[in-house]
């Protein structure tokens, strides 16, 4: 039923939007809302994302405590202010109560933008959101608009998990995308920081870090990285650096474990050789025989139960 109601609010933003690829903007939104938001966006009494539009002062808002984008470039910025100025404010930005005050939702760009240019106060959609909804939602918006980093996207998704004590198949249910897809992004957090952070700046694809994960030190991630970028190196290319490197380390450590086995063997051996030495100065003569083959050495040592009679134990002795 939930579902069916759920259908209804984004058919019936279809209707009021002017193109389909706004209203998939507001989809997902409609995804977040609970019944009672459901409910009284039926009864006519509010819209998902665009209810209680008011003129609030910038001063007002602070910041998205759970905006997963950690840097705006400047130029970004500078342009949206000059459409602004142009053009005016198109699309109010969304904001939620925090005590006296408000807390930014929706539209940092534009919050900022708007700051630059003087302007006292700013429109905004005022929403009742939960912690969880809040950060879900701040995360969906930076998704749809591609401004996050992969990095950025991954730390995102591990904070919305950890604050929120959710598993990664919720997660991925929530954002509509795969649990395989959200696993992926989170692992390119098993790099170095100190890699991460080379990898945005040197504007390296995603698929250049996942690559990088073969590599087991950062040392060595850190060296592979820096050669991709000199040599602008391809994913096909790095993938099949990365590979190289890893049969070269196996064939050593290959090498290691087969001298370091001959070194055991010359030690079992010896070992072998002071016990009949020992036998021996005890008054027998065991005979041994060793044969030593491809895949193993075969000691063979053989004492006669004529050996073991005292009296052949004299006989022996003379003999010597």
């Amino acid at each position: 039923m939930q579902r069916k109601i759920k259908y209804l609010v984004f058919e019936g933003m279809l209707k009021r939007l002017s193109n389909y690829s706004e209203a998939m903007k507001y989809k997902k939104g409609v995804d977040l809302m609970n019944s009672k938001q459901v409910e009284k966006y039926l009864s006519g009494d509010t819209e998902p994302f665009a209810d209680n539009v008011v003129a609030i002062d910038l001063e007002k808002i602070s910041p998205n405590p759970f905006q997963p984008r950690k840097e705006i470039a400047e130029e970004k910025v500078n342009e949206l202010a000059q459409s602004i100025r142009a053009c005016g404010l198109i699309q109010p930005v969304v904001v939620r109560r925090s005590g006296s005050g408000y807390q930014l939702v929706v539209g940092e760009r534009r919050y900022l933008a708007c700051r630059k240019l003087g302007w006292k106060k700013i429109s905004a959609s005022v929403k009742a959101l939960s912690d969880n909804d809040m950060a879900t939602v701040a995360l969906i918006e930076n998704l749809q608009r591609e401004n996050l980093s992969y990095i950025e996207e991954a730390n995102a998704y591990v904070n919305l998990m950890k604050n929120f004590n959710i598993t990664q198949e919720e997660l991925a249910r929530r954002l509509g995308k795969t649990q395989s897809t959200i696993a992926n992004k989170v692992r390119l957090l098993n790099l170095a920081r100190s890699v991460q952070e080379q990898l945005l700046k040197k504007g390296l694809s995603e698929r250049h870090a996942r690559a990088l994960l073969r590599l087991d030190s950062e040392d060595k991630q850190t060296s592979m990285l820096n050669e991709i970028a000199q040599r602008n190196l391809t994913v096909s290319q790095t993938e099949k650096r990365i590979e190289k490197m890893n049969e070269e380390k196996t064939a050593k450590g290959q090498a290691r474990k087969s001298k370091a086995a001959i070194r055991d063997m010359r030690i079992v051996l010896n070992t072998i050789r002071e016990a009949v030495a020992l036998i021996e100065r005890s008054g027998l003569y065991p005979e041994v025989d060793e044969k030593v083959e491809q895949d193993y050495i075969e000691v063979t040592i053989r004492l006669t139960k004529e050996m073991l009679d005292p009296s052949t134990k004299i006989k022996q002795k003379l003999q010597k």
